[in-house]
């Protein structure tokens, strides 16, 4: 075995432990194993009942802001001995105690389950769940989940997800509850997450693996473990008359700190303190049946071996082999078509009707990309290999390309890892130029992307006719987000006044996508009228679905002057929520990916009536090293004044040290809030 210290950016990978494979002994006999009872691992912590701190407890001296806190948490996982196609068991037990009404919703129980088809899937041996709390006279009571209270939901054709909500779930009240699943998918170890968003008292997790089966075991995240504990146990896993050693660990964590989320955080998995596993290579066993596709290669020893594995797998590089699947579809829909480009837009647009993305993000095809035209749904890989196969078939250079995407976090290239790669994207070379595209969000304009295919690390390019290639990382077009506003203050104190939004590149996208997700064009408006002053007494929005020309949008509104005659000007604009950032320090790095250029021209006029008291003063400010410029230009005309603002970053990520001169920029931007006019009414 041997032990690793990885440091990686913005994240420190503790101890990486390598299960190494050997080659197994030959029996003459069968012997079924289940996971070791030996003294050296943790023993589960017991069920069935609570202590008195347990149930009395308040809040937790070490966060005192938790919504809830886990008391004890325990894992194991471990192959089973002679089964047709081996399947790892994992077994989880948990005790949490409810602090606050927020915390409830750790009693609402997910266990995501995979099928890859009808002879390979994973399944849901046993539940066990009890709640303890107090009735009304104080006695401890206990209620116990039954089989009818458990909800199994199908999502999709390879995705079901069992539910529960715990029994008499109420604040101060402790839950306890425990599952066991198993697996067959032996490339998918599972993956020990120390670090939740509430604090955590004790975290175990036991692991048992054969020898021939290698694995390397990388501690990602700020935190460190308080137990690292190795063994080899002898002759504990048997297959087919043949008997390997397995090698046991013990991984223990205490006193564990909730993940603080944080607004423009980078991905969680950057900095949570988590277990990850990946398969290295395996020792082939006669009739092993062979689920994992492939799995048996070197995957893990290094870059070319990873390279071979994802170029010869049957959801990915033999899926980018099928050039013609859609070549009767691209006849008809080129049909008189010439240009390269046009061909391009038409294709793109095509396959974002065709495949409704499911929300699952993948690098690979588990059906083909046929089946995936065939239901209308699949995941990100479905939709973007259909893409490069359908632009392949109308003579099109397209090429698939792999990354982590933003909320999978860094890619760690010291260490070949299939998990580091999450989503697929299409790189289109037309006319030598190239263009990066992704159909999965009918949203998006031909080369945008959204903000889950933006990250700061490289990307690898799957070159089919020879050595795949590492790239600088994508970008997109911000755009820029330009907002008219013409106000009029009424004799009565109403002002109206019309407000019109031209946005272009990844602004138009942000107007458009939210747009979608409303049923209605009122809902949509409501949403907008939220927490904002302003009555929209008529809109006009055009371009919503035309993702090739600029979003615009015109709002007539009203608004009734305050009692103290401050307006303030940021709570105008009907849009999202801008930056804020309202906490005197930072822990993570801030993420501002796909920030467009916002620029305000508001003119303000008080009529006959009033006077301006006050009116904002210019302001400009500068990040450092370039990172960003703000400017506010404000010109007083009597009784009206015409304020014009800039705001523009030129960074996706800033340091925590650079928190304090981001959080100055924005506290002076219109956007901030903080930008007042104060009226009076003329003598």
């Amino acid at each position: 075995m041997k032990f690793i210290i990885a440091i990686f950016i913005f994240c420190t990978f503790g101890v990486v432990t390598s299960f190494a494979q050997r080659q197994p002994e030959n029996l003459t006999y069968q012997v079924n194993t289940s996971f070791s009872s030996s003294s050296f691992f943790k023993p589960d912590f017991p069920e069935g009942s609570v202590s008195p701190q347990e149930i009395n407890m308040q809040s937790y001296a070490g966060d005192t802001s938790a919504v809830a806190l886990v008391l004890n948490e325990n894992g194991k996982a471990f192959f089973i001995s002679n089964t047709a196609n081996p399947p790892i068991q994992f077994e989880y037990h948990v005790r949490i105690k409810i602090l606050k009404d927020k915390g409830l919703s750790y009693g609402e129980i997910e266990i995501p389950l995979y099928n890859r088809d009808k002879g390979s899937y994973e399944r849901l041996r046993e539940v066990k769940a009890a709640t303890f709390y107090k009735d009304e006279s104080g006695a401890v009571k206990k209620a116990t989940l039954t089989d009818d209270m458990i909800k199994t939901i199908k999502l999709d054709e390879h995705n079901t997800v069992v539910r529960f909500t715990m029994p008499a779930l109420k604040k101060g009240c402790v839950i306890d509850y425990k599952y066991i699943t198993e697996t067959p998918y032996i490339n998918n170890f599972k993956t020990w997450k120390f670090q939740w968003l509430i604090p955590k008292v004790q975290s175990v997790f036991n692991v048992s693996i054969p020898q021939i089966f290698g694995y390397e075991v990388a501690m990602k995240g700020t935190l460190k473990l308080d137990s690292n504990a190795v063994q080899q146990e002898k002759k504990c896993y048997y297959y087919n008359n043949n008997v390997s050693d397995c090698l046991d660990a013990v991984y223990i964590m205490k006193n564990i700190p909730a993940l603080h989320v944080e607004p423009f955080m980078p991905g969680l998995k950057n900095y949570a303190s988590a277990l990850y596993f990946q398969l290295t290579d395996m020792t082939a066993i006669p009739n092993f049946a062979d689920r994992n596709y492939g799995v048996h290669l070197n995957i893990g020893k290094d870059w070319n071996e990873l390279e071979k594995y994802l170029k010869t797998h049957d959801e990915l590089g033999e899926q980018l082999k099928k050039k013609d699947v859609l070549k009767n579809e691209m006849a008809k829909v080129l049909q008189g078509k010439t240009d390269a480009e046009d061909k391009a837009k038409t294709i793109y647009k095509f396959i974002q009707n065709a495949i409704k993305w499911n929300g699952v993000r993948s690098i690979f095809s588990p059906a083909g990309i046929k089946k995936a035209y065939e239901r209308h749904t699949g995941n990100s890989a479905d939709i973007n290999l259909a893409l490069i196969s359908a632009l392949s078939t109308a003579g099109i250079k397209a090429e698939a390309v792999v990354m982590s995407s933003h909320e999978n976090g860094l890619i760690t290239r010291d260490i070949p890892s299939l998990n580091d790669f999450d989503y697929l994207i299409a790189r289109v070379t037309i006319n030598n130029k190239q263009y990066f595209a992704d159909a999965t969000d009918i949203s998006l304009a031909f080369s945008q992307l959204p903000e889950r295919a933006i990250n700061v690390n490289k990307v690898w390019l799957i070159n089919m006719a020879g050595s795949n290639v590492w790239i600088d990382a994508p970008t997109t077009d911000n755009g820029n987000d330009d907002i008219d506003i013409s106000l009029l203050l009424q004799p009565d104190g109403r002002l109206k006044g019309t407000i019109t939004i031209t946005a272009t590149g990844y602004a138009a996208y942000v107007h458009r996508h939210s747009i979608k997700q409303f049923a209605t064009q009122h809902e949509y408006l409501n949403m907008l009228e939220k927490s904002r002053m302003v009555t929209i007494t008529n809109a006009d929005i055009t371009n919503s679905d035309n993702v090739e020309l600029p979003f615009k949008a015109t709002y007539q509104i009203e608004a009734k002057l305050p009692d103290d005659n401050k307006i303030d000007l940021g709570q105008i604009i009907p849009k999202e929520t801008p930056p804020d950032f309202k906490q005197q320090s930072r822990v993570y790095p801030i993420d501002m990916t796909n920030t467009p250029q916002t620029s305000y021209k508001i003119v303000f006029d008080t009529g006959d009536n009033y006077v301006i008291k006050k009116a904002p003063q210019d302001v400009s400010e500068t990040l450092p090293g370039e990172g960003g410029k703000l400017s506010t230009v404000v010109k007083n005309e009597g009784n009206k004044f015409v304020l014009q603002q800039s705001i523009l970053i030129n960074k996706n990520l800033f340091s925590p040290k650079e928190y304090q001169d981001i959080k100055h920029f924005f506290d002076k931007a219109l956007t901030s809030g903080n930008l007042t006019v104060i009226i009076g009414k003329k003598i």
